[in-house]
């Protein structure tokens, strides 16, 4: 459905007064927002762009969304070109931001969608049943006609995901929908977005995220970023394998290892001398018990500690291995 293709963007950091009086022909200096993005996205699935903020998660979003064009690569939204069918693809995209400041405060909440709807082209009737059945989803119709201005937060993110659904789109693109929300409306935008719009819908939705915890537990996919790069894209199962398995055995041993048993050490296990221990990683629980019965044939009495990684262990051992190849 969505594809990309060596992307790479670079914009130039605004002086400040005191370099423009002093330094008035000093180059901007560059900030390399992407470097060569290339992926995939699947109809009907939950794509998870997770990295640390500045890692080039938003400017990915928009350029996908025809916001801004790339310096470099191309993108395809269903087969239409972001340089000659941008109306194609915002057609078939709905755009959910947080911290959305573009609503009018003092209209209530079923007004601002009416207004956005009618910039929009949607005909009266279809608005009016539109904005009905996305508030109602949301649990907003109670509240539908309150002043802006007295919504909370949460309140506020959930309006701006009902905007984006106006025009029925394909495609929900959401930019970190749950930051600085609570942990129940947090909760309730993660089920609206795994129940209604991908399972009841059949949507397929983009979420960019710094949320470990978010990424691992709503994605089918996940596109990790680091400094504008690529480092890995899969499900959890597959980003993991990248580390030899997601599920991590400790032996901890009484005495250093002799020469012969290092040497006999098989793929995925590490090996550290203080204090001596041995680390294993195995890619299912079914794997785990050949492997201890393999261990004790010609290992020394251990210790053993079983854990299952997480995504941020994941994250964090998929970036060290980028520096390293780096």
């Amino acid at each position: 459905m969505i594809r990309f293709e060596n992307v790479k963007k670079t914009f130039h950091k605004a002086k400040t007064l005191k370099e423009t009086v002093l330094h008035p022909f000093r180059r901007r200096e560059k900030v390399e927002a992407l470097l060569g993005i290339t992926g995939h996205i699947e109809k009907g699935k939950l794509y998870s762009l997770l990295g640390p903020n500045g890692a080039g998660k938003t400017t990915l979003l928009k350029i996908v969304s025809t916001l801004i064009l790339p310096d470099f690569g191309e993108v395809f939204v269903n087969n239409f070109s972001i340089y000659k069918d941008g109306a194609a693809i915002r057609a078939a995209i709905g755009l959910v931001q947080s911290d959305e400041r573009s609503f009018y405060w003092r209209l209530t909440g079923r007004q601002n969608l009416e207004f956005y709807g009618s910039l929009q082209g949607i005909n009266r009737r279809q608005l009016g049943e539109r904005i009905n059945r996305n508030l109602e989803m949301l649990g907003m119709l109670e509240a539908a006609d309150r002043q802006f201005q007295t919504y909370s937060t949460g309140m506020r993110q959930k309006l701006a995901i009902a905007r984006g659904l106006l025009h029925e789109p394909e495609i929900i693109i959401m930019d970190e929908p749950t930051r600085s929300l609570d942990p129940l409306v947090s909760s309730q935008i993660r089920q609206f977005m795994t129940e209604d719009l991908i399972k009841k819908q059949g949507k397929t939705v983009i979420l960019a995220t710094h949320n470990l915890y978010e990424a691992e537990e709503l994605s089918d996919k996940v596109a990790i970023i680091n400094k504008g790069k690529l480092i890995a894209e899969g499900s959890v199962k597959e980003l993991s394998s990248r580390l030899g398995g997601r599920i991590e055995l400790t032996f901890k041993f009484k005495k250093e290892l002799d020469s012969n048993d290092i040497e006999r050490l098989p793929e995925n296990t590490s090996y550290q001398k203080d204090p001596p221990l041995l680390k294993w990683f195995a890619g299912s629980e079914e794997e785990i018990i050949p492997i201890l019965k393999d261990i004790t044939k010609w290992l020394p009495e251990c210790e053993m500690e079983k854990k299952t990684l997480s995504l941020e262990e994941i994250f964090s051992g998929l970036v060290k291995e980028k520096k390293n190849v780096e």
